[in-house]
């Protein structure tokens, strides 16, 4: 008889990371059913935007935080304009975009992309609700990139077998060039030891490389520290 494996194929498979399980969820549904995609930097996003969406009052200077979930341009006489529509779980808000901001930052006004909008928040007698008036557009990379001190990757000494190096180096070296420091804080029965590799294995802290480096030691084994 075949005594053959017949999911063989299927075991070697990478596993979807939480963003591409969520992406499908919404292409075949409509919704998120696993999670809200903001949830993995939502520790993070409170560093820039303290306030939530559903906290905030009229403002003439006030930055949000949302995953994109609807973006509609409208051609006017002056370009192109856009209404894009914010998600941060909490609630959800949409923000003006006139033709130069929009200019300058098309490509970040992209469904699925987490941005901080930094505007004017005010009464939109049409809704009902809030809206905010885009004054300039940063991707949460951006942010990240001119506060970042280090990356911390905290790692058992007895589970960081050759496997588990590897995956790590080969997420560093495709994040070389950039200016954050990698730290390897060892985690062994006796203590802790930490190691800060050379400045050639500095980095960018992108989300790719991130979700990388969590898939290998685990979401809560990396860490990013901030300039206070």
């Amino acid at each position: 008889s075949d005594t053959s494996d017949p999911y063989a194929e299927h075991r070697r498979v990478r596993p979807w990371t939480l963003r591409e399980l969520l992406a499908g969820e919404v292409e075949s549904i409509g919704s998120f059913l696993s999670a809200h995609p903001i949830d993995e930097y939502e520790q993070e996003l409170r560093k820039f935007v303290p306030r939530r969406i559903r906290e905030l009052q009229p403002d003439n200077g006030t930055t949000v935080a949302g995953l994109i979930v609807d973006v509609r341009t409208i051609k006017t006489q002056r370009g192109v304009m856009a209404v894009v529509r914010l998600d941060d779980k909490s609630g959800q808000m949409e923000s003006t975009v006139y033709a130069e901001t929009y200019s300058n930052h098309r490509e970040l006004l992209v469904k699925g992309n987490i941005v901080l909008i930094e505007g004017r928040i005010q009464q939109d007698d049409f809704s009902g609700g809030l809206t905010i008036r885009a004054r300039s557009i940063r991707s949460l990379e951006e942010a990240r990139q001119g506060r970042v001190r280090e990356l911390r990757l905290h790692v058992r000494s007895d589970g960081l077998d050759e496997g588990t190096r590897g995956l790590i180096r080969q997420a560093l070296s495709s994040a070389r060039g950039g200016e954050c420091p990698v730290i390897l804080a060892y985690v062994q029965p006796k203590g802790r030891a930490h190691i800060r590799l050379g400045e050639n294995w500095c980095v960018q802290p992108s989300d790719g490389l991130l979700e990388a480096l969590r898939g290998t030691v685990g979401a809560e084994g990396v860490e990013l520290i901030y300039e206070h």
